[in-house]
């Protein structure tokens, strides 16, 4: 149901999934799904580069988190000590990327996860999100945590699941509507 506040911004009712993963996962790591794939940490990648990429993987899903940052908070995030980012190529061409956060102890977020739109359905999901979760266990932790919302593509609640998360928590919040949000 939406509403507005005083502002004329119009809210509506938005569910939050919770999921982790206590394991990482079994057997081998899948191979990359053609040869000019190719996964590469970015240990300290220019803001500018970040907000690119970020667009390009989350504008169509309402991701807007970080436009509203400065460049000083952004580059504070994302250069934060525990923060990884890893980019997923085809080719020269940024298709994706995962960003973890190991700053809690025992456990990592995968704090972002997803493909630019010119790179869905090519079998890069399973192969990224693969490579995500054994680096997110690759430093011993507990725990490998996530969330997702019904704003997000119908798409990554069944792909974290089908990865080996399991919900643990669900929250229902109210949040702009899409009509509100700010232009990306």
């Amino acid at each position: 149901m939406a509403s507005q506040d005083s502002s004329g911004d119009a809210f509506v009712d938005s569910v939050t999934w919770y999921l982790e993963m206590r394991r990482p996962p079994a057997g081998p790591a899948l191979e990359p799904p053609r040869p000019d794939v190719r996964i590469e940490p970015v240990p300290s990648m220019d803001v500018a580069e970040y907000r690119e990429l970020y667009r390009a993987v989350g504008e169509k899903w309402g991701w807007f988190d970080r436009t509203w940052m400065s460049d000083a908070e952004l580059s504070a995030a994302i250069h934060s000590s525990g923060v990884e980012i890893h980019v997923l190529y085809v080719g020269d061409a940024r298709a994706g990327y995962f960003e973890l956060d190991f700053s809690q102890l025992g456990e990592c977020q995968l704090v972002y996860f997803g493909l630019a739109e010119g790179f869905l359905g090519m079998g890069l999901g399973a192969y990224l999100m693969d490579r995500a979760a054994r680096r997110g266990f690759s430093r011993g932790v507990a725990r490998l945590w996530v969330h997702t919302c019904d704003r997000d593509s119908p798409r990554a609640l069944p792909a974290y699941e089908r990865a080996g998360f399991r919900r643990y928590d669900e929250k229902v919040e109210r949040v702009r509507a899409r009509a509100a949000w700010p232009e990306l």
